[in-house]
């Protein structure tokens, strides 16, 4: 009889103590679409801009240069009757070489914007792992996942902090651009 009050009251126990922690530990998960969030805050808004106006510089140049050799060609096509054959030639060779020096300036450009635009995305990606960090230990989430990157198909809204990470990084984007000036 002894011995079963005593487990009686351990299965109470026990049930209570979980029924408690069950309903005490409700799991707060979080969804953030980190690509919108650098396609619609501010900094995000700069970084395109600034690659933008990058791009279009790199392409003037490169049509100068295009226009520079369009030129040449057509001296030399022009004046090909009055040339000697070395002089066409050589004419022709500076040319191509022109030609080579441009496609390498275009993959050099390609290249420095790729590497500018990682870089800066990496960046970005950073400064919000910590705004996300902080959202998340302030407000108590035990996980928030980035929409895209982990496979979510289906996320109910309620749980997308992805405006209320925008407008944090919004506010912090300002005041560091105060600071800086």
């Amino acid at each position: 009889m002894q011995i079963r009050k005593i487990v009686l009251t351990a299965v109470v126990v026990f049930i209570s103590v979980i029924s408690v922690s069950y309903g005490a530990d409700v799991a707060k998960i979080g969804i953030v679409d980190i690509q919108k969030v650098f396609d619609i805050s501010n900094r995000g808004k700069a970084a395109i801009s600034q690659f933008q106006e990058q791009g279009k510089k790199m392409s003037a140049d490169l049509k100068e240069q295009e226009s520079e050799i369009t030129k040449l060609q057509r001296e030399l096509e022009r004046g090909a009757m009055v040339m000697s054959k070395a002089m066409r030639t050589e004419k022709q060779r500076e040319i191509n070489i022109k030609k080579y020096d441009l496609k390498l300036l275009k993959e050099r450009y390609i290249a420095n914007l790729k590497a500018r635009e990682e870089k800066t995305l990496k960046e970005i990606k950073q400064e919000l792992l910590v705004l996300i960090e902080k959202i998340g230990t302030r407000d108590g989430f035990l996980l928030i996942l980035e929409k895209l990157e982990t496979g979510v198909l289906y996320s109910p809204a309620s749980i997308d902090l992805t405006d209320r990470v925008i407008k944090l990084y919004n506010s912090e984007f300002l005041r560091k651009s105060k600071r800086q000036k």
